[in-house]
């Protein structure tokens, strides 16, 4: 992982606006995305990212981020999709 990146989770684990903020600026991605490609309504869309959203956050604040080779979006999707095949 990157510097810029580790500052960046810091500051998110630190920040409570970057949280929203980031949350915001995923929410609506993530809905279309489920929606493309998996046929999802749009409520059912909302609670699988809430709940990804917060695991996604879960694995910061563990230090589970740490090993990946991919962006943040890239992650939190990945968490995503894995509710949706639950």
């Amino acid at each position: 992982m990157r510097e810029k990146e580790k500052a960046f989770i810091q500051s998110l684990l630190n920040n409570n606006r970057d949280v929203y903020q980031l949350y915001d600026s995923y929410k609506k991605e993530f809905l279309l995305f489920a929606f493309r490609y998996y046929q999802i309504d749009e409520e059912n869309a909302e609670e699988i990212f809430q709940e990804s959203f917060i695991k996604f956050y879960e694995k910061l604040r563990n230090q589970e981020y740490e090993d990946c080779d991919f962006s943040l979006k890239t992650y939190l999707f990945g968490i995503g999709k894995n509710y949706i095949y639950k």
